[in-house]
């Protein structure tokens, strides 16, 4: 999938979804395409060290009505995040001047902890 493909994708599973709330709005065959073909985008997007992307897929997963929450690609995404909490772009934590790191890891440190809410949320319900 290319990468802005990729992300119309994300953003429209989010709205369709009410942001995970509803995943039954998700067209089943839709939801059936996105649940076969998700898993080699996830494994794709974690070999090219993309974590911003990673990260909304991974949204998007815990928004299908049956997540795969792979504990596999969720290590992988783990791993990438840095010990300050913050999760890089792409590959590993930039060098530079504060302001300008934080204008590149400002966005993906939110989808980590958006995604991670989601799937947490997801694990523990009823619902998968």
């Amino acid at each position: 999938m290319q990468f802005h493909i990729a992300y119309d994708v994300t953003h429209t599973v989010f709205h369709l979804t009410n942001w995970g709330a509803a995943p039954e709005r998700i067209p089943p065959r839709i939801a059936d395409y996105l649940t076969r073909y998700l898993p080699a985008w996830l494994e794709d997007w974690a070999d090219l060290g993309h974590w911003d992307l990673l990260g909304e897929l991974l949204v998007v997963d815990a928004c299908l009505p049956r997540p795969s929450l792979d504990a596999e690609v969720w290590e992988r995404f783990a791993a990438a995040q840095d010990a300050s909490g913050a999760m890089p772009l792409q590959r590993e934590m930039p060098d530079g001047d504060a302001d300008d790191v934080f204008d590149l890891v400002h966005h993906p440190t939110l989808v980590a902890a958006f995604a991670s809410a989601m799937a947490t949320s997801r694990a523990l319900s009823d619902t998968r």
